[in-house]
């Protein structure tokens, strides 16, 4: 989900399947080296009219992996898949083996630049080639590693992704760097839903350190699918819960200068989701609007409905906070039903916590209390558990509504506490103020007060956004 993989070499000229494939295979490639190189689709063509079922997949696999540095999704899916029907029938060999498993990697690259990282198709096909890899009993290509661990961090599975951690360290220790790269993105991102932000960040950072290096560029050149400004969306999150704001916006207007040079629309919807995301995260959510207005036809045009998903949630969510609840939660409820279709568990259970506030906000105190459970109970029995402050506060403002201020002073300092162990200045921050709010009458315990000026203070920057405001004037209030 988050880095691209590591290197695998991806011929000019491609390999053999067999002796007579071979030679076959290198006529073509000396004879019609043009051809070969800018139109293998062509190539492959004439080879299946030709009964050379294994050399047409060869070149349908490279049709496929040229169609995914242009960004031509589609083209790639159905060379993938012509390729790989092309395979059926040729006699099983560990050369046969290997090319399925390049044609299966090809596919769910396209799979999940368009499905999302976690569709039930990207698991089928990424689990296919990870057993294909084992018959042939040599190290796992890491391509395969990528889809595999993508899929588990989109769907936040606390179990899988443990297993598969040892993976990535070793990786990160390797001193080639898009090794490196991929290990520490990783790392970064598992860190990041464990709640883990300072070893978050630093991950992150070693990763961003190494991502416009020489061979991590030709590698995404030649892969077709470039994951690498994910280590900034997790390390600008990371860093705005640690409190330091101004880094982390400045990280975001740096991830997006980078998007908008490199061409490439999924980087770019990548990028405008993050960023409108991130304005919402620090109080500017009517600047997110427009954001997420540039994100909806870009990806509907390049069928990327993964984001097309995540920008009419965010749409959703802006307007919720904007006081139109009723609308926002139609757009939410749009954007969330395509979500959880495509297993996105992450980003789904992530906007649940604004489908609880439009329900308060609408006076649905049931609907509201469902989505706190439902989210507490993801929370819980995944490895996304740094959300469980956000929801817990949510509980306390439920109570609250409710009129039972006893039980809502119990979640927030919860809240608080849960908050603080994650390392979340943020986050502790919301939840003193909605603390210090519940007991400011008649007068507020100077216990509270002095939490709330104590963590105002660890800020040592941002003191204009929209959290540092509020608990700024809030202070003056109460003392």
């Amino acid at each position: 989900m988050h880095s691209f993989g590591t290197s695998r070499t991806r011929p000019s000229a491609a390999p053999c399947v067999g002796t007579s494939t071979c030679s076959l295979l290198a006529y073509c490639a000396k004879r019609f080296a043009n051809v070969a190189r800018d139109r293998p689709e062509l190539v492959a063509h004439h080879l299946a009219l030709g009964a050379e079922p294994g050399s047409a997949a060869v070149y349908f696999n490279l049709a496929g992996t040229s169609a995914l540095r242009r960004g031509a999704l589609q083209e790639a899916l159905e060379q993938a898949r012509k390729g790989l029907e092309l395979l059926g029938p040729v006699v099983p060999s560990p050369e046969r083996i290997k090319r399925e498993v390049e044609l299966l990697v090809t596919l769910g690259t396209a799979q999940f630049s368009t499905l999302g990282y976690a569709h039930p198709d990207v698991r089928a096909t990424f689990s296919r080639a990870w057993r294909l890899c084992e018959q042939l009993d040599e190290d796992l290509p890491l391509e395969v590693l990528n889809g595999v661990s993508a899929a588990t961090l989109a769907s936040v599975d606390r179990e899988g992704a443990t297993a598969l951690r040892p993976r990535f360290e070793k990786l990160a220790r390797r001193p080639d760097p898009v090794s490196r790269f991929t290990g520490h993105s990783v790392l970064g991102v598992y860190d990041f839903y464990l709640g883990r932000y300072v070893d978050a960040a630093h991950r992150l950072g070693q990763a961003r350190e190494t991502l416009r290096s020489d061979d991590v560029k030709t590698f995404v050149e030649g892969y077709g699918y470039d994951g690498r400004l994910y280590c900034y969306v997790y390390e600008l999150s990371s860093l705005w819960h640690l409190g330091q704001l101004e880094r982390a916006a400045a990280l975001c207007d740096e991830m997006q200068r980078l998007a908008e040079s490199f061409g490439d629309p999924y980087v770019l919807c990548l990028a405008l989701c993050a960023t409108a995301t991130h304005l919402i995260e620090r109080g500017d959510a009517r600047e997110a609007l427009p954001v997420v207005d540039r994100i909806a036809p870009l990806a509907m045009e390049q069928r990327l409905y993964m984001w097309s998903a995540y920008a009419e949630a965010t749409r959703g969510t802006a307007l919720v906070l904007l006081g139109a609840a009723e609308e926002g939660l139609q757009a939410l409820d749009f954007g969330q039903l395509q979500l959880e279709a495509m297993g996105l568990a992450a980003s789904h259970v992530y906007f649940r916590q604004y489908v609880a506030r439009a329900h308060m906000d609408l006076g649905r105190v049931a609907d509201a209390r469902d989505e706190i459970e439902a989210g507490l109970g993801v929370c819980r029995a995944t490895l996304y558990t740094s959300l469980e402050p956000n929801f817990v506060i949510l509980d306390g403002d439920l109570a609250r509504l409710d009129g039972n201020d006893v039980a809502a002073e119990s979640l927030y300092r919860r809240a608080r506490a849960l908050a603080r162990a994650h390392g979340s200045r943020l986050m502790e921050l919301r939840a003193t103020v909605a603390l210090a709010r519940l007991v400011a009458k008649p007068k507020p315990p100077a216990e509270v007060l002095a939490y709330l000026r104590e963590s105002y203070e660890s800020f040592a920057e941002g003191r204009s956004y929209a959290d540092l405001r509020a608990a700024r004037s809030l202070i003056a209030e109460l003392s």
